[in-house]
């Protein structure tokens, strides 16, 4: 490369797997810096290895690149050393994960650096430094207590948990310090505990371009070859998936990904109220429990910043069962796309369900409001359908709604607004409206129904063919689906099945949680040894699991 500029490295999008896992192995520093991903090998590298650290060309990069002179100067503390940090910015957050230092040399950073004093308590809560821990006599802060509870720390657990209000002063979403005005806290499973930490991802290649380049102008050595399909270009991948935590800025970045860890997620409180402090485990289950059923109280206090795998899922079916939980959504802001828009659409459908149309139409002009058209919904007659005058107001308002009116009426066998969408508005048949009156004649003894009978008489008039094939959500009925068969030995989130797939009629989506009913309820004998197991009765359970 003609120009070894520090910066120019920072423009280079180019990626070597290999050069990344050198990184990561404390071995050399890549040439190409302008991936996230590379600098996240390359922070990973710095905290587990000292000589690493101590590579030219790293003292250089420090200059550009924050985390990587947060990384330094969390080794040289580690490696019992205190580094010059004048800049708030460069004072690292995890102090304490590869190794700890000594407790003298956590003292003489606490007397040198005092606004670092619960990063201090932190790693003396990880190392069970009791000694310096109450000789900083700090207010309760709940992620110190957390991390010494999960450590074996007990001495410092007890003094934190014998206060009668306690704090939450480091935040390991943000990375955060809060010294002025704390808040009152409880334990709340919002920590990153040491063990979590050790829990790794495999790096990949990334595609596409970098979403948010440290140094504007970033190119890569051959464009032409920057998107090798056009699936780069449509989805492009960072090379690594976000972490809810990242306190030690390398997202737990590894050479393979760890092993499945078990993990505790707390399935006696899924028919329990929470306790003020949570127990040691995850909370994840619950989060989208909460979200599941649109509890209010529960879903507020247990969930993340960030919305964890599933959870726009469970959000969109909670908002359909619940109006009082789509109220109270409805004045969240949820910043993360597509959630947002998910959200906001089944709002909208629910508010609809309950005969209310005030966010949706401007009553006195008979004109849509835009943040509707903006996200409109499809299905809007389950888990219980509008009253006919509402249906109509909707279609005579919103020519776009009319597909899934008549789809409404359909559903509820409404023949007055049926025939009125076909007759008066001149409404064509849709396939999915017609799947859905297909559905509904299985079983009555073969005899097509007025709708089917209307919208075949109708697709031959319009020349409209009515069986061809379509890939899509709004042809699979919302009809109510079977309860899961399936007992497993451990309850993970997995659980809950939540995703967007095409049979997914909550607008897209399917969600399924079923299988966390039936393991909260089903006794715990029942459970089987391994993975899971079919319950029939016959094979399963076995009689004397029945018996204890």
């Amino acid at each position: 490369m003609a120009d070894n500029s520090f910066r120019d490295r920072l423009r280079l999008l180019a990626f070597s797997l290999g050069e990344a896992r050198d990184a990561l192995c404390g071995k050399a520093v890549p040439v190409a810096l302008g991936r996230r991903v590379t600098r996240l090998c390359v922070i990973r590298g710095i905290r587990y290895y000292e000589q690493f650290a101590e590579h030219p060309d790293l003292e250089q990069l420090r200059q550009y690149v924050p985390e990587i002179s947060r990384a330094l100067n969390a080794r040289a503390i580690m490696s019992n050393k205190i580094p010059s940090m004048p800049e708030a910015r460069d004072r690292p957050y995890c102090i304490w994960h590869p190794q700890v230092a000594s407790q003298d040399t956590y003292r003489k950073l606490w007397q040198q650096y005092p606004d670092m004093s619960y990063q201090i308590a932190r790693a003396c809560a990880v190392a069970n430094y009791v000694e310096l821990y109450l000789e900083m006599n700090l207010l309760p802060d709940v992620s110190v207590a957390e991390e010494a509870r999960a450590s074996g720390s007990l001495e410092i657990y007890e003094t934190i948990m014998q206060n009668p209000i306690k704090y939450r002063i480091m935040n390991d979403y943000t990375r955060e310090i809060t010294m002025q005005n704390p808040q009152p806290a409880c334990l709340n499973d919002d920590t990153a505990v040491v063990s979590t930490l050790d829990i790794k991802q495999a790096i990949r290649k990334p595609r596409g371009e970098e979403i948010e380049p440290i140094i504007d102008g970033a190119t890569i050595e051959n464009l032409d070859n920057m998107f090798e399909d056009e699936m780069d270009y449509l989805m492009p991948f960072p090379g690594f998936h976000e972490n809810v935590f990242n306190i030690t800025e390398d997202m737990n970045v590894g050479v393979v990904d760890s092993d499945e860890p078990q993990l505790n997620y707390l399935p006696e409180l899924l028919s329990q109220p929470l306790p003020i402090d949570l127990p040691q485990g995850n909370k994840d289950i619950l989060i989208l429990m909460a979200a599941y059923y649109g509890n209010i109280e529960r879903y507020t206090r247990l969930r993340r910043p960030r919305m964890i795998k599933g959870e726009t899922g469970c959000l969109v079916r909670g908002i359909y069962h619940n109006s009082m939980f789509a109220l109270w959504c409805g004045t969240q802001s949820i910043p993360e796309w597509p959630a947002s828009a998910h959200v906001t659409s089944a709002i909208h459908a629910r508010m609809i369900m309950n005969n209310d149309l005030s966010r949706i139409i401007n009553l006195n002009t008979r004109q849509p409001y835009k943040e509707f058209l903006d996200r409109m919904p499809y299905m809007i007659w389950f888990p219980n359908p509008a009253n006919s005058n509402t249906y109509k107001t909707l279609a005579s308002t919103v020519p776009r709604m009319r597909p899934s009116v008549l789809h409404a009426a359909v559903y509820t066998e409404d023949k007055a607004l049926f025939d009125w969408m076909l007759d008066d508005l001149g409404v064509a048949p849709t396939q999915p409206a017609y799947q859905e009156a297909k559905v509904l004649d299985r079983g009555r003894g073969g005899e097509a129904s007025h709708f089917v009978r209307r919208l075949e008489a109708r697709s031959q008039e319009l020349e409209i063919d009515l069986t061809a094939p379509i890939a899509s959500f709004k042809m699979y009925s919302a009809k109510p689906h079977l309860s899961s068969i399936f007992l497993a030995k451990d309850l993970t989130p997995d659980a809950v099945h939540s995703a967007m797939e095409d049979w997914g009629f909550y607008d897209g989506y399917i969600v399924d949680a079923s299988e966390v009913e039936l393991f909260a309820s089903a006794p715990e004998s029942w459970r089987p040894d391994s993975w899971k197991v079919e319950l029939d009765y016959e094979a399963w359970p076995k009689r004397e699991s029945t018996q204890k």
